[in-house]
This record gives structure tokens, C-alpha cells and sequence, in this order.
């Protein structure tokens, strides 16, 4: 694992989700910005740069790990996809 990790600003965030798409890695959490925004579990980050390279409107950067955004514990991401994907969790 890298110790960098994506960091989004989310006023320029538009929800394509093109980020989602790229991003080799699994443990993803969707996290509503606008409506909109798939964020990557932090720790999860490879720092391939995918995200930031595709973003239609450059609102990701890599950061250092710890300026990326709160850590989100493993059990509390497999509540927000599963919420997500039952419909439970509003956006």
C-alpha cells in the first residue's frame, strides 16, 4: 500500500462517478456529495493515480494519507454498500 491516498473537492465534484469506475481496488464507499460522489476507502489506496488522471473536472488529488479524509472503519463500509444497494441508506 502507498501512503498516499485521494482527497476530493467536493465543490467541484460533479457525481460522474467516472473515479468509481477507474479505481482498481475493492473496498469502495459511496458517499453523497451533491447527490452524487464515490469516494475511496483511504487505506484501500494503491496511489495508481487513475482517479485523478480520468476526473473530467480535476477535483481529485493524491494526498498524503493522513490529510485524505476521516477513516472509515471496515464494518461501517459494508453498512453503507449494502444500505446502498437495499435501498436503505438515503443519499
Amino acid at each position: 500500500m502507498t501512503s498516499l491516498a485521494p482527497k476530493i473537492d467536493h465543490s467541484k465534484c460533479i457525481g460522474c462517478g467516472i473515479c468509481f469506475f477507474v479505481c482498481p481496488t475493492n473496498p469502495k464507499v459511496f458517499q453523497p456529495c451533491r447527490g452524487l460522489s464515490w469516494v475511496v476507502h483511504p487505506e484501500a489506496c494503491t496511489g495508481c493515480g487513475r482517479c485523478v488522471k480520468y476526473c473530467p473536472v480535476h477535483a481529485i488529488e493524491l494526498v498524503p494519507l493522513e490529510h485524505a479524509g476521516p477513516k472509515l472503519p471496515r464494518d461501517f463500509i459494508g453498512e453503507v454498500v449494502i444500505g446502498k444497494l437495499i435501498g436503505k441508506v438515503k443519499q
